[in-house]
């Protein structure tokens, strides 16, 4: 489809996938701590992990939480967890958090823009030979979707995303098919429309082209998705979104205002 092309091919064989991780270091008494990185053997490219879960009553489903900081958005200020996840992980699930392209360790040494720089004269010149930061991004999903899956205690997966990451969140599921049960992604009123400069990390060719937010969020029709932070979202990217989950009778529940971590763990322990 249009979107594999602008985005990736979608989850890949898990035969394809390797993991790496760490000795479990226990966070609570409850809580175990396991950080690693995810790598594909095709590509070589790698995602850096932490995933999150009880010692006892775990329910077998993960939830991918995403957040522009990356994977230390799990924890506060003093290295503890955050009490929302902490909640969660009480609740029987386990949470994994991902460094996705250019975020969190990734860019601890350079800024964004130096990671990669964008042909000034011929933004063609960049994105001719390499994907765009976004589709990077929605491929990091997919390769931690089949890395999950390998796991014979996983059942389930949930996907969250919040601000930038929130996006990625909503295209990663667009592509996903079967792989996800859940989305909440709170696009914090971002639309493609809002893109002016191709060295915008959320810019991608060709996404106003098919319908933008809207156009793409559609194929996620009609599994769950929670879609927040939809206020100042232009009405011509929404309308395929709603059009399409109205004659489908999907599972769509659109939220105006942004939502806060406990808020979006409320609606997961629904």
């Amino acid at each position: 489809t249009a979107a594999q092309i602008m985005l990736c091919k979608g989850v890949p064989d898990g035969d394809l996938i390797e993991s790496k991780a760490g000795e479990p270091t226990a966070i609570t008494e409850g809580i175990i701590l396991v950080n690693g990185i995810v790598s594909r053997k095709d590509t070589q490219e790698q995602v850096p992990f932490s995933f999150i879960m009880p010692r006892e009553g775990f329910q077998n489903s993960v939830i991918i939480w995403l957040e522009d900081e990356g994977k230390s958005c799990l924890f506060k200020d003093d290295k503890t967890l955050r009490p929302e996840i902490q909640k969660l992980v009480e609740k029987g699930q386990a949470i994994i958090s991902l460094d996705l392209y250019l975020t969190g360790e990734w860019v601890a040494d350079k800024p964004l823009g130096e990671k990669y720089a964008v042909d000034q004269k011929y933004h063609g010149y960049t994105y001719c030979f390499n994907r765009p930061i976004l589709s990077s991004r929605v491929n990091d999903v997919m390769s931690i979707i089949a890395g999950l899956y390998k796991l014979d205690f996983v059942y389930e997966i949930n996907l969250v995303g919040r601000g930038k990451a929130g996006v990625t969140a909503l295209l990663a599921r667009a592509i996903a098919g079967k792989y996800i049960t859940r989305t909440i992604a709170d696009v914090e009123g971002f639309h493609f429309q809002k893109v002016n400069k191709t060295s915008d990390e959320l810019y991608l060719p060709g996404a106003l082209k098919y319908g933008g937010i809207g156009g793409l969020g559609a194929l996620i029709a009609p599994n769950h998705l929670v879609l927040a932070g939809t206020d100042s979202i232009a009405e011509s990217e929404l309308s395929p979104l709603r059009k399409v989950y109205q004659v489908t009778e999907g599972h769509f529940d659109e939220k105006k205002k942004s939502l806060s971590r406990q808020e979006i763990v409320d609606l997961l322990l629904e």
